[in-house]
């Protein structure tokens, strides 16, 4: 007897490593990959929450760039709306 539907299951996801801010265009390609994998996994399909998220992932050079980036924000700057903004 086949299932018609299969139910839902709770799949374990695994997160995104941190990303360090590394300036290897393969890297960073890589880690916004893995992070879109993550989304997909997870039914996350907000632009809003995804840009929410990706900084959750910063250390080093690459957070140090995001708090710059919103302390510009802030003042008045351009907000990044969109993953391709990143």
């Amino acid at each position: 007897m086949l299932a018609l539907k299969s139910k839902p299951q709770a799949m374990d996801v695994p997160k995104s490593k941190a990303f360090k801010g590394a300036r290897s265009a393969s890297e960073v390609d890589n880690s916004f990959w893995v992070m879109e994998q993550y989304f997909r996994a997870m039914n996350i399909e907000d632009d809003v929450t995804k840009v929410n998220t990706i900084p959750m992932y910063f250390t080093d050079a690459a957070l140090l760039w995001w708090r710059r980036r919103s302390t510009n924000v802030r003042r008045g700057g351009t907000e990044i709306g969109t993953c391709e903004e990143f």
